[in-house]
Order: C-alpha cells, then sequence, then structure tokens
C-alpha cells in the first residue's frame, strides 16, 4: 500500500547546510511557538511542510504527521559555528 510520500528536495544543500529562508522561518517558528528546532533535521521538515501546505501539494483529506525528533543540539552547535554572522544564528528559546 502506498499511502505515503517521501520529498527529498528540502536538503538545503546538504547535510548541516542552511539558507537564509530556512533560518528566518526558524526563528518565527520558535518566536511563535516557543519550541526550539535544528537546523539539520526538523527545521528542514518545516520548511517542507510549509511549502506543501501553501502548494496545495496534499490532498484535502491528507493526514499529517510531523515528528519532532529532538537535535536541537544541533542548533547550539550551528549558533557556536556562526557566533559572528547575525544573519545565521536561530534565536532559541532557552
Amino acid at each position: 500500500k502506498r499511502n505515503w510520500s517521501i520529498y527529498s528536495e528540502y536538503h538545503c544543500g546538504g547535510f548541516a547546510k542552511t539558507t537564509p529562508q530556512l533560518i528566518q522561518l526558524m526563528n518565527r517558528f520558535i518566536a511563535e511557538t516557543e519550541i526550539n528546532l535544528d537546523p539539520i533535521y526538523t527545521g528542514k521538515v518545516l520548511l517542507a511542510l510549509k511549502h506543501l501546505l501553501q502548494s496545495h501539494n496534499l490532498a484535502p483529506d491528507a493526514s499529517i504527521l510531523w515528528l519532532h525528533t529532538g537535535g536541537v543540539q544541533g542548533a547550539f552547535a550551528h549558533n557556536y559555528l556562526y557566533r559572528d554572522r547575525p544573519d545565521k544564528i536561530i534565536r532559541l528559546i532557552k
């Protein structure tokens, strides 16, 4: 039975890569929900989900399961690596 899909085009350039669009989306989501995300996996899933919802590529009766798999420590490492680049900082809730 094929009642699921995999979307592989939301990698933002590859493992541990980000784009300004991803960082902006993550920062908005974190500010609005107070749920921290990581830029390696969960943030990219949010980017894909937002795009799929906006483009109406999902069936009207589709069920959506979005798992927050953790990994927020990746956001701390990301921020440390880009500490001199304010445009790349993820604004985490403490």
